[in-house]
């Protein structure tokens, strides 16, 4: 199976909080290839939009190399995630601003 599934993209661990999540996706066809959260424990100090920037950049860095081409990504809340069902993900090239279910890996 192509793409990413919810099924495939695991839930923090007990007592963690989600910062930010990511979905990085090929520009050409909305296919999502990987899904990243950034964590953070409950008692940790917020972390500045700076910090988030940088942690994410470095995430990305690595994405990049994995997958041998760069990708796009999305900005998504957990909430979307959730509401997805565990048919691969795409995100919608019009907008670039959703996720949908991908009708053909089905």
């Amino acid at each position: 199976m192509n793409g990413v599934s919810l099924m495939e993209s695991p839930h923090p661990a007990g007592g963690l909080q989600i910062v930010q999540v990511r979905v990085y996706y090929d520009g050409a066809s909305g296919e999502v290839i990987h899904v990243h959260r950034l964590v953070a424990s409950p008692g940790d100090a917020p972390l500045s939009e700076e910090r988030i920037t940088e942690e994410m950049a470095a995430f990305e860095t690595s994405v990049r190399e994995r997958h041998g081409r760069a990708l796009e990504y999305l900005v998504v809340d957990e909430a979307s995630l959730r509401r997805a069902s565990a048919a691969p993900l795409r995100v919608d090239l019009g907008s670039r601003r959703r996720l949908i279910d991908d009708p053909v890996a089905r």
